[in-house]
């Protein structure tokens, strides 16, 4: 553990030669920090390369599903954004989120998908992805992917 400079403490450790860094506020938040790593470390859990993290932190680190991800896309661009640029955008999360579903079984056509992506989640923005969800299922016929997460 280091002191920053301006109170801030950086808690450094290596994977796989690899060096990594975190910054925390205090010296407490950055003992924690070290700690679960060392315990992780102690217990011979997995870390893992990309982020340097314990397989457990690093997997909820990625949980957020990526239709959230999407929508926090569109609240962020869309309020600065021409009407082309906008809709740039509503097509590419049309056409790239139908790739990432896990299996097309019992999945309403593609097209289906796109059209409501395209025709609402991805053009309007609303205060909260879940306020989306509702009107993003129905003209699916009421079918859901499994969560979809980000990649790391």
């Amino acid at each position: 553990m280091r002191c920053t400079g301006n109170g801030a403490r950086s808690v450094r450790w290596v994977v796989a030669g690899k060096p990594f860094r975190d910054t925390f506020a205090t010296g407490a938040l950055a003992d924690n920090y070290r700690s679960k790593l060392v315990i992780a470390q102690r217990e011979g859990v997995a870390f893992d390369e990309a982020c340097g993290l314990p397989e457990p932190m690093a997997r909820a680190l990625n949980a957020r599903p990526w239709y959230d991800h999407a929508i926090a896309y569109v609240d962020v661009k869309w309020p600065r954004a021409s009407a082309k640029h906008r809709t740039g955008i509503a097509e590419a999360l049309a056409t790239v989120t139908p790739t990432l579903l896990p299996s097309s079984r019992g999945a309403p056509s593609e097209k289906a998908i796109r059209a409501a992506l395209y025709g609402w989640s991805s053009t309007r923005p609303a205060a909260t992805p879940e306020t989306r969800r509702p009107n993003w299922r129905p003209p699916c016929g009421g079918w859901s992917p499994t969560p979809l997460t980000c990649p790391p």
